[in-house]
């Protein structure tokens, strides 16, 4: 699952979207300077110790734009059986979490790899919001897929990649009305831009978050980045969940349409 804030009409099997979550000209302009800041050293050749090959997740390899999330959900998968019912079971529990629209911004970006170290994601961090609906929407959604007999994201220590297939299914575990442990997973919430075969090496082992200026630009935009919505895609089939509305309009999208 990715949480969202577009109507979509198309889909995307890796990054469980339609085509409305792409970022609007300026945004992806932006995000595009932030990208290349971290090739060929250009603006923290200070903070790496050598050159990364960085492939970004901004734009294919044929120049279209790609879209962008926020995962909720680790890849999982269900029999034909069970995936019905799955789907009810996340529209209900979204229903009724009575968790509102809510801005989205940014305080920094890192880099983070899969479970195996074999690929590192250049990732925007997600600020908390105010209400902490990020931890409350991740509540409900790990409830929901562990009541289904799939395993948890950010369940460790550690934030695992969550485009990285889980290696065991857990047994299914009754639904419960008891909310989950208040955990502040606040650090793992973050959007992929890029990614690298090889992670930096840092001349520091104290993790850093470089502020950027296409961070403040695009957290001081006019128009808020809202989350609205949350996409569940199983098979090929993607559904809109939409949160609770609130009485002021706001821009749907992600990002800037």
């Amino acid at each position: 699952m990715a949480l969202v804030d577009y109507n979509s009409s198309s889909d995307d099997e890796k990054l469980q979207d339609g085509e409305d979550r792409y970022p609007n000209p300026t945004e992806h302009e932006l995000l595009t300077s932030l990208v290349d800041s971290f090739r060929d050293q250009s603006r923290y050749g200070p903070e790496y110790e050598r050159d990364l090959d960085v492939q970004s997740l901004l734009t294919s390899g044929l120049g279209s734009p790609l879209p962008l999330h926020i995962s909720l959900s680790r890849p999982i998968g269900f029999s034909t059986a069970t995936k019905d019912a799955f789907l009810t079971s996340i529209q209900t529990a979204i229903s009724n979490s009575d968790i509102h629209h809510f801005p989205i911004t940014f305080n920094g970006c890192d880099w983070a790899s899969n479970y195996e170290g074999t690929r590192w994601f250049l990732a925007l961090r997600v600020a908390k919001p105010l209400e902490d609906n990020l931890n409350k929407l991740l509540r409900v959604c790990n409830d929901t897929v562990q009541s289904h007999g799939q395993p948890p994201l950010y369940a460790s220590a550690r934030p695992p990649d969550p485009d990285t297939p889980a290696q065991n299914k857990l047994p299914p575990r009754p639904p419960s009305n008891s909310p989950s442990p208040q955990k502040d997973l606040s650090s793992s919430f973050h959007i992929s831009i890029a990614w690298a075969l090889t992670g930096p090496s840092k001349t520091s082992d104290t993790p850093k978050y470089p502020s950027a200026p296409e961070i403040e630009k695009l957290n001081s935009a006019s128009t808020p980045i809202v989350a609205s919505e949350i996409k569940a895609k199983i098979g090929n089939v993607v559904t809109s969940i939409p949160l609770s509305e609130e009485r002021e309009g706001r821009r749907k999208g992600l990002f800037g349409g």
